[in-house]
């Protein structure tokens, strides 16, 4: 299901496409420039209908410092010399931004564990790369029992 987003950073609101899943609660986007997508937790009670002129658009806020949506049914009006409710305040967590950014997808895990793997073909390279053509012709010889 795509969801338009709104995320909040603290007082600047920047709209955003992104593919929620109702499953396991999570919407996915992609930044510009960036090679992940951001993943962020979402209630369904804060996913709202927008009505355009013949078109029915489903919105979300999203607050970048809590990594969730935000309610804006109980938020206050912004007015002079007080700022609304909607927007989050405290640091980005970092841990929250981790988990939910990578330590979740199957393929993060899956890299890791191929990481370990070196195939011979790297591991011959490597040790060949230091010796020198004329050395490691000379070692193949010498293997096959030839006097070089």
């Amino acid at each position: 299901m795509k969801l338009t987003t709104f995320l909040v950073n603290k007082h600047f609101l920047k709209k955003q496409k992104g593919k929620y899943d109702p499953e396991t609660r999570l919407l996915e986007f992609k930044r510009w420039r960036q090679p992940y997508p951001e993943t962020y937790e979402v209630d369904p009670d804060h996913i709202y209908v927008n009505k355009k002129s013949l078109r029915i658009e489903t919105v979300v806020f999203l607050d970048v410092s809590q990594r969730g949506s935000v309610s804006i049914k109980n938020s206050s009006v912004p007015t002079e010399g007080k700022s609304g409710e909607i927007h989050g305040e405290g640091d980005i967590d970092q841990k929250k931004r981790n988990k939910m950014n990578c330590l979740i997808k199957k393929a993060h895990w899956e890299a890791k564990i191929g990481k370990r793997i070196i195939p011979l073909s790297t591991t011959l390279l490597t040790l060949a790369a230091g010796m020198g053509v004329y050395h490691l012709i000379v070692l193949i010889a010498r293997a096959f029992g030839l006097r070089v």
